[in-house]
């Protein structure tokens, strides 16, 4: 019995929580924004913001291998953004008077916005590193604080 219990005491500890974090760098150049995320093998996916002086911190994962994306598309100025709102406000407006319309739409333009520039921040990766099956990142967590830095090349 206290073999059973060491055993499950073993892989309980294995799986306690342990953070991250470090600096993510492509040809030297800080890596400003975007999304950095650890795949755990049998443990999930843990994402996290990469900061505008090209840090991340992950807390409370689980300890094991992981494969690592980091993907910076969600802030290139060049990429535009999907107009979800478009349909759904051309079928409120139906049939209201044209002051509350155009007053309706306004609201919705300036809900829309967002930061207008991003240019400053967003450093242009290769494609591999955004996806699971194609990153060549890779990390081992263990319990505890992890200092993990990345630096991407092409």
């Amino acid at each position: 019995i206290l073999g059973l219990i060491a055993i499950a005491g073993c892989s309980a500890s294995s799986q306690a929580p342990a953070k991250v974090s470090g600096t993510v760098r492509y040809k030297g150049q800080l890596v400003k924004g975007g999304t950095i995320a650890f795949h755990i093998d049998g443990g999930g996916t843990f994402p996290a913001a990469l900061l505008e002086d090209g840090t991340y911190l992950l807390a409370q994962i689980p300890v094991g291998s992981a494969k690592v994306t980091v993907d910076t598309s969600s802030i290139d100025p060049g990429k535009k953004s999907p107009d979800y709102m478009k349909g759904m406000q051309d079928k409120m407006a139906a049939g209201m008077p044209k002051e509350a319309k155009d007053q309706m739409m306004a609201m919705a333009g300036k809900a829309q916005q967002g930061p207008k520039d991003t240019s400053h921040l967003f450093v242009k990766i290769p494609d591999k590193y955004k996806d699971v099956a194609t990153t060549t990142l890779t990390a081992k967590v263990t319990r505890g604080s992890n200092s993990i830095d990345f630096d991407l090349t092409d």
